[in-house]
């Protein structure tokens, strides 16, 4: 049953949609809990907290682990004299 009005209601969304499982996260930046529908800026809590994220990238507080020189050749490569 719907919530009744004037003749131009319009009930709200959660009025209408049936009640939804919601995802509780916990942010990265903070570690405050809050639930994923409802953040501004998912996977975060807040913009304050993406954009603190960003900035450790940035100023490469933070990245990706990598094992050996960025200069070390693939071992799947294969060069034009190398005998299979």
């Amino acid at each position: 049953m719907l919530p009744e009005g004037p003749p131009n209601f319009e009930p709200s969304r959660e009025a209408v949609r049936p009640a939804q499982k919601q995802t509780r996260l916990t942010c990265s930046t903070c570690g405050r809990p809050f639930l994923l529908e409802r953040s501004p800026a998912p996977p975060f809590c807040s913009e304050r907290c993406r954009l603190i994220d960003l900035g450790r990238w940035l100023e490469e507080d933070i990245g990706l682990p990598f094992e050996g020189d960025p200069g070390d050749t693939p071992v799947e490569y294969r060069g034009p004299d190398t005998k299979e």
